[in-house]
């Protein structure tokens, strides 16, 4: 019997140290390997202080929410919508069809109870 390797996981926790106080923090890491903005938002020098703030020029690294309706990869420069390819929908569609989806997609999931 071989051993099996277990499933990656990215989650855990990202231990970071604010050397200007020399305070030590941990910051949750869900398993997709994504960590909650306004967690940065704990780390603080003091009172006065409203925490560290992200910069992220062009959401060149920002994570959007969790979504089952789109998909997108920037570096892969992919772009999807209800599994469509944006391409797809703009170029080999009408405006009436895409609006038609978009409306039937929104039934859709209005009668499953969603």
């Amino acid at each position: 019997m071989s051993a099996q390797a277990a499933p990656f996981s990215a989650g855990g926790s990202l231990t970071v140290v604010e050397e200007r106080i020399g305070k030590t923090y941990q910051v949750p890491v869900s398993p997709e390997g994504t960590i909650r903005a306004t967690d940065l938002k704990k780390i603080t020098t003091g009172k006065d202080d409203k925490g560290l703030k992200i910069y992220d020029p062009g959401y060149l690294n920002t994570a959007p929410v969790r979504s089952s309706i789109s998909y997108i990869d920037g570096d892969e420069g992919k772009l999807r919508y209800r599994g469509y390819p944006i391409e797809e929908l703009t170029e080999s569609s009408s405006f009436l069809e895409v609006a038609y989806l978009l409306r039937m997609m929104r039934a859709q999931i209005c009668n499953e109870g969603w």
